[in-house]
């Protein structure tokens, strides 16, 4: 049984939906304003979150923002009334997994819903992997930086960056491809390694994440350049 968050402040909405999506086979953990939401993301782990975007006390942008900067990875549908290609595209640039907007027929969620669990329910043993366990590879240094292959660790003048296991993939295989520009459908295939296409705003996202962690006086850019509309090259240079 697939462990759901809801986070939604209209206690009437929340409520249907709630019986709803039990009828439908799904456990329900419901949050009615965006602390509440955020505490339970720190405390418990779900399967599917869907999370409101206007929300009392903070809203949906920032508890998504702060839960995968945590390295929370649970897949994530937004939910608002909000129809703005613009909204659209932060929700999917911060970490979001899908968008609906209100209002929307319930048997559209259901299958939104079940495509995100699709998608990112794939164990290791299921991925393409090119493969992505590098931990034979010898450690590789760069400015103030050791990556730790066999760790899966990054260091910063001996002291351990913390990084989700995302980051650290998307930095492994970028660091083992350095100078060599690698495309974004090779980083969804190898380092996310669903069969079905994520989307190209998750590797942005993650990537911005990576450079902020690798920025330094001597690289502001975080040794990762990007080739606009094509992939990313993990350069020294």
């Amino acid at each position: 049984m697939n462990k759901i968050l809801v986070i939604e402040d209209n206690k009437n909405q929340l409520l249907l939906l709630t019986d709803r999506l039990k009828s439908e086979g799904y456990e329900v953990v419901m949050a009615t304003n965006g602390l509440q939401g955020a505490e339970l993301l720190k405390k418990e782990s779900f399967d599917l979150l869907l999370v409101d975007v206007m929300l009392p006390e903070k809203n949906g942008f920032d508890i998504v923002a702060e839960y995968r900067q945590r390295g929370g990875e649970s897949p994530i549908l937004f939910v608002t009334a909000k129809s703005e290609i613009a909204d659209k595209v932060s929700g999917l640039r911060i970490g979001g997994d899908d968008y609906i907007t209100k209002p929307y027929n319930f048997s559209e969620l259901i299958a939104r819903m079940e495509a995100v669990l699709r998608r990112t329910k794939k164990t290791v043993s299921e991925k393409k992997q090119d493969d992505f366990d590098f931990t034979q590879e010898e450690d590789y240094s760069f400015g103030p930086f050791t990556l730790v292959f066999k760790k899966v660790q990054l260091l910063k003048n001996g002291t351990e960056v913390p990084l989700s296991l995302m980051e650290c993939k998307l930095l492994m295989y970028l660091v083992k491809n350095r100078e060599t520009l690698v495309k974004t459908d090779n980083l969804m295939d190898v380092v996310w390694g669903y069969d079905e296409t994520i989307s190209s705003g998750t590797i942005y996202t993650h990537i911005s994440w990576l450079r902020k962690k690798l920025a330094t006086k001597e690289n502001p850019k975080g040794y990762i350049k990007t080739v606009r509309n094509v992939g990313y090259i993990f350069s020294e240079k």
